[in-house]
């Protein structure tokens, strides 16, 4: 058995932003900030001559992220998230109210203002926490700060789906002399897509070719009745307007000579463009009757799907063919499609960074390779066939049909970014076989859009620390096991996050980071997941601080230059074994100070005051 000890938070501090930790139970109501009692709070009553009253007391507001959101697009469940509040192609700020003694202000009437066709919905935000540690929040409509001091504005970019910005301001109503400084939110993601081409092997001079493009939101939705333009080689521009489905198709003829040939589409601010190169094709020089055998190897079974126009994910593929000897067979003509009956909409076949146009010839080893880059789409569990054709001297090289033409082929499965992710934590603490640290072990699920689980995502770990705990434990000749005598808990000094010590955050005079980033370590420190959408990590520390530090252990994914993370309560913990020992804990001392005074410049305690940054707990539960 193991006790697990969990972060206090005081509303005193509620202007830092701290995690809202769920116990489970489905609690309802449950304010996002903190109860709202507690020192430091300057609570006041509704009304304009109570607004009038709060405003007056306000000296500053501080405006930041919403906890772990960026300003950036984001994505997510709109109120939902494991911890962060993130939501998509929206920007969600707090602002907290301040007095002049550094204490929040309740019932403080905020304005918040934006241009751009930005539209706002502010107020306050409560959490209702489910049995699995996810916390929804519901935007109650309101003017005032909460009990806390604290209000958010939610800010959407409105008709204006392009990538652009917006300044956010706020101040005090009735106090207009305190305001907040000012924002630039960024709303990106907007994107249009490579071309789907058809025929998907361009010939030198070939007429009725056409390009289809497709234009999506930040969060992948198609947009529809917008401007595209297209043009061949910087030539005269052709215009189409995009579908319900967010698709504009362009009809081209390719050029007569061989050499590049530059395709591009534009619309919103975004462009996608892309070289082909056109060439005569090669003549087959190998019969038939030279050939043995074919194969087609993938790099990978799968690949992610491409969102963005920017966006690269690929697969490499190798056609080898082979002499009834099984020997290379040089001089037979290759070219790559997607079986048609996968019904697979979007994705091309790429010779480096350009766009595989024609057949191409067999080389000394007897292959010929390319890439595939898939579209936007994705497919089942092998849903996709990529398909190698192959042709001999005196075949026509313009169809390629199974029965008449020799084929190869092979499976892919075309995943979705992820999107999600969920920690689980094992119940085991295990302690080192020297005694000298515990390990706790954590999985990190992924999933995509589709909820399917994704293999291949890059997961980058982290601790988030939340508390550090000062004093020491006790046990009388009659007490069957180690108690804690005195119990202070302080904010992590980093408050920056830079891991260095500023003079402002050394609020107890010890000169020392508290805690130190190798208090608790995790390994590794970034791995991929499996085929099974998981992977693993285990956390360390010493036995030294466990009683004494606090933290959550996080997980983040890339996707399309926006980080999804998760974040899971750890806290620290120790086994109740160790606490029944007759002899002395390695925790029994707490390595951050066993008083809670102030230390003068000479390192001696004070005796009389105590960091504003710090509480004691009077009654530790163990």
């Amino acid at each position: 058995m193991k006790w697990q000890g969990k972060p206090l938070i005081l509303a005193a501090l509620a202007s830092a932003v701290l995690a809202a930790c769920g116990g489970g139970g489905g609690s309802a109501g449950t304010s996002l900030y903190g109860s709202g009692s507690g020192a430091g709070t300057t609570t006041d009553t509704s009304g304009q001559a109570a607004q009038q009253a709060a405003a007056a007391k306000v000296a500053s507001l501080q405006i930041q992220p919403f906890k772990g959101s960026s300003r950036n697009g984001l994505t997510g469940a709109i109120y939902e998230s494991a911890d962060s509040f993130t939501v998509s192609n929206k920007v969600v700020m707090q602002i907290t109210a301040v007095d002049a003694n550094g204490n929040v202000v309740s019932g403080a009437p905020i304005t918040v203002k934006t241009g751009g066709g930005a539209v706002i919905n502010s107020g306050v935000l409560t959490g209702t926490t489910d049995t699995s540690n996810v916390t929804k929040y519901t935007l109650t409509q309101s003017t005032v700060t909460d009990g806390n001091g604290a209000f958010v504005a939610v800010v959407s970019p409105g008709q204006d789906m392009s990538n652009h910005s917006v300044t956010l301001s706020a101040e005090v109503t009735y106090n207009t002399t305190v305001a907040a400084p000012a924002q630039t939110l960024m709303f990106s993601g907007t994107s249009i897509s490579a071309p789907v081409l058809s025929p998907s092997s361009l010939s030198v001079g070939g007429k009725g070719n056409t390009a289809t493009y497709t234009l999506v939101n930040g969060v992948g939705d198609p947009i529809s009745g917008q401007t595209v333009s297209f043009t061949v080689n910087g030539g005269d521009a052709q215009t189409a307007t995009t579908s319900g489905t967010g698709k504009a198709a362009f009809t081209f003829d390719s050029p007569m000579t061989a050499g590049a040939v530059i395709i591009s589409a534009s619309a919103m601010g975004e462009t996608s463009s892309q070289t082909l190169t056109l060439s005569q094709a090669d003549a087959a020089t190998a019969s038939a009757a030279s050939f043995g055998s074919a194969y087609l190897s993938p790099g990978s079974t799968s690949v992610s799907a491409n969102q963005t126009s920017s966006d690269s994910n690929e697969v490499p593929i190798t056609a080898r063919l082979l002499t009834p000897g099984n020997q290379p067979l040089v001089g037979a003509l290759v070219g790559f499609r997607v079986d048609p009956a996968s019904n697979y909409s979007g994705g091309n076949f790429y010779s480096g960074s350009n766009l595989l146009v024609a057949p191409s010839a067999t080389n000394g080893n007897g292959e010929v390779s390319a890439s595939f880059r898939p579209g936007a789409n994705t497919t089942a569990t092998n849903g996709l066939n990529l398909q190698a054709c192959y042709w001999f001297t005196g075949q026509s090289t313009t169809s390629c049909i199974p029965g008449q033409i020799a084929n190869v082929s092979q499976k892919l499965t075309v995943v979705g970014p992820p999107v999600s992710l969920s920690i689980a934590r094992a119940d085991a603490l295990t302690p080192s076989t020297d005694g000298t640290t515990y390990t706790k072990v954590f999985k990190v699920q992924v999933t995509d859009a589709q909820g399917v689980l994704k293999s291949g995502a890059v997961v980058t770990p982290g601790i988030q620390f939340n508390l550090f705990g000062k004093g020491y434990m006790d046990r009388g000749e009659k007490d069957t096991q180690w108690k804690t005598v005195e119990l202070q808990w302080c904010l992590p000094k980093d408050s920056n996050g830079d891991n260095i010590l500023q003079s402002t955050e050394d609020f107890d005079g010890s000169g020392q980071i508290a805690p130190r980033r190798s208090d608790v370590a995790v390994i590794p420190g970034r791995a991929t997941t499996d085929s099974t959408g998981t992977v693993t990590f285990t956390v360390q520390y010493p036995k030294s601080v466990s009683r004494w530090v606090q933290f959550d252990f996080t997980a983040s994914t890339s996707v399309a230059g926006t980080e999804s993370v998760a974040r899971l309560d750890a806290g620290a913990g120790l086994l109740l074994s160790e606490l029944k020992k007759e002899e002395s804990p390695a925790f029994q001392l707490s390595p951050y100070g066993d008083d809670g005074f102030i230390r003068d410049a000479a390192g001696t305690a004070t005796g009389t005051a105590y960091p504003a940054n710090c509480f004691f707990v009077s009654q530790p539960p163990y």
